[in-house]
């Protein structure tokens, strides 16, 4: 998940939050956001990091929301076929890469 070092660049997903008909108090990402933004940057939490950045993107795009524009039929999706080495360690299968 992309790191928001203070609330200016929090405001990339608030908008996105605002946009979002599931709304912040009943949202997952969001409260995972909320929870471990500045913890995943803490020694030792890069397995934290890389799960987050399932929720949100580097580029600090919520995939839920990009999810519901999918399903509302409001954007293609991602076709692009996913690469085994570059899935995060935690979802890799010991001995296979």
């Amino acid at each position: 998940m992309v790191y928001f070092s203070n609330g200016t660049e929090g405001m990339i997903l608030d908008r996105q939050c605002s946009e979002c008909p599931v709304g912040e108090e009943a949202c997952p990402i969001y409260a995972v956001q909320q929870l471990y933004n500045y913890k995943q940057m803490d020694k030792g939490q890069k397995n934290l990091r890389e799960a987050m950045t399932f929720l949100i993107d580097g580029k600090g795009k919520c995939q839920m929301r990009e999810a519901l524009k999918r399903a509302e039929g409001k954007g293609a999706p991602d076709q692009t076929p996913i690469d085994p080495k570059s899935l995060p360690s935690f979802l890799k299968l010991e001995g296979k890469s």
